[in-house]
C-alpha cells in the first residue's frame, strides 16, 4: 500500500455509497421494483452508543429525496 494512503476515508467513502441488497439487486433488468422494499434510508446506530452506525444508509440514488 503507498505510503500516506488513509485507508479510512477509503472505507467511509465506499460505505457511505455502498447499496443495500434490495437496491443491488434492483439495478439488474426484471427486479427494478424490489427498490420500493430497501428500508435503509437512514443510518441505524448502535442504541446507547454516541453515533457508532451498526447499518448504514442505502447510497442509491433513490433514497436522495433532499436534505434530512
Amino acid at each position: 500500500m503507498p505510503h500516506g494512503t488513509d485507508t479510512r476515508a477509503r472505507g467511509a467513502a465506499a460505505e457511505a455509497t455502498a447499496l443495500s441488497e434490495h437496491c443491488e439487486l434492483a439495478g439488474r433488468p426484471g427486479y427494478e421494483d424490489l427498490h420500493h422494499d430497501c428500508r435503509r434510508d437512514a443510518d441505524y446506530t448502535l442504541p446507547g452508543s454516541p453515533g457508532i452506525v451498526v447499518t448504514p444508509r442505502c447510497g442509491c440514488g433513490c433514497h436522495r429525496k433532499g436534505p434530512r
